[in-house]
């Protein structure tokens, strides 16, 4: 995580973007996360949530990561297609717009157990029977 007295700049802030971007790959190897980029979502092993679920501000930054992971993604995507020249030739290359993720912690079994919602910095969330019971209401 950013600490908020420290200013990156240059190189080194594009090493700890990569850094960050490099945990979050390996996370998702490891099969603590499953990131579903193009749907926005984003299931975590209890395993992993435990760590950061005690502080907000953790779990918060952990999301950020997993955010800035996504943006990095679709990048790629959109520089892909294009030229490198094209893109030299650009004033200011497309970028992609920051999106909401939807989270859901599971159990190891595969078991929700707590939904949220993570948009511009700002998470919410509640647990997983409070949501299936007003779907359940509404069917």
């Amino acid at each position: 995580m950013f600490k908020a007295n420290k200013k990156l700049t240059g190189n080194a802030l594009q090493l700890a973007l990569m850094q960050k971007i490099n945990h979050i790959d390996k996370l998702a190897s490891g099969g603590l996360i499953y990131i579903d980029e193009p749907q926005n979502r984003l299931m975590i092993s209890t395993t992993l949530a435990s760590l950061f679920i005690s502080s907000e501000q953790k779990f918060s930054a952990f999301l950020q990561n997993v955010s800035m992971w996504m943006m990095f993604e679709r990048s790629r995507k959109i520089m892909a297609k294009y030229t490198p020249q094209q893109l030299s030739e650009m004033e200011q290359p497309p970028l992609p717009e920051e999106k909401p993720i939807d989270f859901c912690i599971l159990t190891a079994e595969g078991t929700p157990i707590v939904v949220g919602n993570f948009k511009n910095k700002h998470l919410s969330m509640v647990p997983y029977d409070e949501v299936k019971d007003k779907t359940t209401e509404q069917q």
